[in-house]
């Protein structure tokens, strides 16, 4: 006798569901207990990890609990209102890709606060985050504006259910393409570009600190001469 796998998929999130739930706000809320101590609070990079622990415990209490309730008793609120429809879509597409976007951002604060300029250095600093974050955040609001525009309750037929999404074919495409490219490719390549970029400037500090090193033993050592 064969496993049914949607029968399975569903005692999963059923029962698993409210485990992940729990263990990720206690994760969160911690964190942001973490980051706004002062010693951490000091650190620009600090800012932008309790900004995302924070979008983060908002899609815990907002986004996942009205999925928790479609995957594991097949009851979608999404469809209850156009309204809820469009409020539901644009709370989880912006978390989705406000989160890696404060990624980039301290990936690039730990490549400037490790760079041998000056200048660079000194954009790392808490002020600029009280720029760069609010910026951003409205930036991936102006980004989907379009969602609240087309995204809406639909029934494609009299007897088939009634789905939260776009009808449009044109814009469900021009939609899979921004989201694929700002919360999966973009953020991907620019994480991992500002991090090679930082392992070079504390490789290039190493190689100062040893050379530093060397010259004033060589120089100690010829006045003992």
């Amino acid at each position: 006798m064969g496993i049914d796998l949607t029968i399975v998929t569903v005692y999963i999130y059923r029962y698993v569901g409210p485990v992940l739930f729990v263990l990720g706000i206690i994760g969160n809320f911690l964190n942001v207990i973490i980051f706004r101590s002062k010693t951490l609070r000091v650190y620009s990079c600090s800012m932008y990890y309790l900004v995302q622990s924070i979008v983060h415990l908002v899609f815990f209490c907002t986004v996942l609990p009205i999925r928790y309730l479609l995957e594991s008793f097949q009851i979608d609120l999404t469809v209850q209102s156009g309204s809820f429809c469009k409020f539901h879509l644009v709370t989880l597409y912006v978390i989705r890709i406000l989160s890696p976007c404060l990624l980039i951002w301290s990936c690039l604060d730990r490549y400037l606060s490790s760079s041998s300029n000056s200048k660079y250095r000194q954009m790392s600093q808490v002020k600029i985050t009280k720029y760069t974050i609010p910026i951003t955040i409205v930036c991936c609001f102006l980004l989907l504006i379009y969602v609240p525009i087309h995204f809406d309750v639909y029934q494609t037929t009299p007897t088939s259910a009634p789905v939260c999404y776009v009808e449009s074919i044109q814009y469900s495409r021009f939609h899979s393409i921004i989201y694929a490219i700002t919360s999966g490719v973009l953020p991907q390549i620019l994480s991992i570009l500002f991090s090679l970029l930082t392992l070079k400037n504390v490789r290039n500090q190493r190689q100062r600190i040893q050379h530093t090193i060397s010259t004033v033993n060589t120089s100690t050592l010829h006045q003992r001469r």
